[in-house]
């Protein structure tokens, strides 16, 4: 039963036994349901059951913003806070526009303002324009740039990567830090992404300039080079003949083999049979990686041995044990987070283990999953959430948060593509089929096509949310980062395919000036960030003199 199953059950008491309905009527005074815009047609109704016909009416209060409904993929329609508003109005309910904003200043207001009233200019609502509502106090307070500073664009160009975007937003963070306009702090700053799976180019970027970071909702744990490691080790002992985990561990700490070494290794033969049968290995491998490739094949055995008798963190701690893994490990850079990364995942086995759980193919089979379902596991954290680090977040982490700086990278990454199999539902247009017959082509119904239609719309615009939610974060300033190449042309709203696009669209970012005046808003430009030359030159005269300190104090 899952947690769908719950309400529907709910409901169907509701409906099933007026008596507990009238009860659960009679003990509730008020009702207040916040985030309305998350819920669903069979929340909504059990709302309205709970509150009864007539002039009970007035018991509920129900809040919610049709722009930040940003979980469809957890069953929310957003239409429904709409309709159910409408419903209300029937029934005598009042409806109180909230447009004050104590949140943002001005200057990221008037941005908002007039990006989004043009972006959700075809959806099924009218957009109202926020009102700035903090006082001069705070104004004053947080205002770390001059105005025209508040809403920046970091633009590589067409030539730009990824990683040439990491570089820049990592200059232009350690930049905006070392200016100290406002007091600034590394704390100040949030780094929000729509998807996790490039946040690590951003995170090798801030560790480069020595800036100290958070990952609130990190990504790609069981794809660190650590985690999957271990993983290895487990499937190698569950499964003996599993090549290309014994390939990946040869190829790790655990053995260090060289790529030259792999290929004599395997020469004429299968890696499997050479590992497992062969006496002595190659003449042509040195002798240290011949005695490591011995040490390691005996400590496999033995856990292959004795796996039936042994939990699943012990088989790693045994290995770890065993081996120069931790040492290794010792000598790469950011060791200490590998190190915690190891930390956390015998953490994990020890839990699967604690709930009764010691199979080794079902814990594998568990992690695989995960992944198969992209569910996103932070790495292990070296930094408390409240040091002054700069902190990297999902979108939908962050909402309901605020920050003084907001910078949201990666604008070109590509919208996910509509998917639908062969059969396709959709709540209001019912179900449709995409049949095949033998080898000929796909013949997908017309109502297929249609909910297809229906499904990439209503993708579309949940995305224009998603970024409503990221813009809105932001206190005092908003840096926005991308291409900036100009491939919108001849493109749409609808037809665009990623953030920078859109952006693209409303804003003449292919200006060669350094600003630009957006409906009101003074925007900077930013297509290349100083090397910060005084900064590093500072460093090297202190590294120099705690050189000279160290001879002294050894001289001593």
């Amino acid at each position: 039963m899952d947690f769908t199953d719950q309400i529907r059950l709910v409901r169907d008491l509701l409906l099933t036994h007026p008596e507990i309905l009238a009860q659960a009527q009679q003990e509730i005074k008020y009702l207040l349901v916040d985030e309305f815009q998350d819920t669903n047609s069979l929340q909504a109704e059990i709302v309205e059951l709970l509150v009864g016909t007539g002039h009970s009416i007035s018991r509920l209060m129900v809040v919610g913003d049709i722009k930040q409904s940003i979980y469809r993929f957890r069953g929310a329609e957003a239409d429904l806070i709409e309709d159910f508003a409408a419903r209300l109005a029937a029934r005598q309910g009042k409806i109180i526009p909230l447009v004050q904003n104590y949140r943002s200043n001005a200057a990221v207001i008037h941005f908002v303002n007039s990006f989004f009233s043009e972006l959700f200019r075809e959806e099924s609502f009218d957009y109202q324009s926020l009102e700035a509502a903090q006082t001069e106090q705070e104004q004053h307070q947080h205002q770390h740039q001059d105005q025209e500073g508040n809403i920046e664009f970091l633009l590589t160009g067409s030539e730009g990567t990824r990683e040439v975007e990491a570089r820049m937003v990592a200059e232009r963070i350690k930049q905006l830090v070392l200016a100290g306009k406002g007091g600034l702090k590394y704390g100040d700053i949030v780094m929000l992404f729509r998807a996790s799976t490039s946040m690590h180019l951003y995170q090798q970027a801030l560790q480069r300039l020595a800036i100290p970071y958070y990952t609130a909702s990190g990504g790609g744990f069981y794809h660190r080079p650590e985690i999957m490691d271990q993983l290895n080790l487990l499937r190698l002992v569950e499964q003996r003949y599993n090549g290309v985990a014994l390939l990946g561990l040869l190829n790790s700490p655990y053995v260090s083999l060289s790529a030259e070494s792999l290929l004599w290794l395997s020469e004429g033969r299968e890696l499997l049979e050479e590992f497992y049968d062969r006496e002595e290995f190659s003449k042509h491998i040195p002798d240290a990686e011949n005695l490591r490739l011995l040490r390691f094949r005996q400590l496999i055995l033995a856990l292959q041995k004795n796996r039936e008798y042994l939990n699943i963190a012990v088989i790693i701690r045994i290995a770890l044990q065993n081996s120069n893994y931790r040492e290794v490990l010792w000598s790469l850079p950011h060791a200490g987070q590998r190190l915690a990364n190891l930390d956390k995942l015998l953490e994990k086995a020890d839990e699967f283990t604690d709930k009764g759980f010691n199979d080794l193919h079902r814990f594998l089979e568990f992690i695989e999953k995960l992944e198969e379902a992209l569910v996103v596991e932070g790495e292990a954290q070296t930094q408390a959430e409240t040091s002054n680090a700069v902190r990297l977040m999902t979108i939908h982490r962050a909402k309901g948060l605020e920050f003084p700086v907001v910078i949201l990278p990666d604008l070109d990454r590509q919208f996910p593509s509509s998917s639908q199999g062969r059969l396709a539902f959709h709540k209001s247009a019912g179900i449709g089929l995409n049949i095949r017959f033998g080898e000929a082509e796909n013949a997908p119904s017309s109502l297929w096509q249609t909910i297809r239609d229906l499904d990439k719309q209503e993708e579309l615009s949940e995305l224009k949310r998603v970024l409503y939610v990221a813009l809105t974060r932001a206190k005092q300033q908003l840096i926005l980062a991308g291409s900036g190449c100009n491939h919108s042309k001849g493109q749409t709203i609808a037809t665009a395919n990623n953030w920078m696009k859109w952006f693209e669209l409303s804003l003449p970012l292919d200006t060669s000036e350094s600003y630009l005046d957006y409906q009101g808003s003074k925007i900077n430009i930013v297509r290349e960030v100083p090397l910060l030359q005084e900064h590093f030159a500072a460093l090297s005269f202190l590294a120099e003199n705690i050189g000279l300190l160290s001879e002294k104090v050894a001289l001593r």
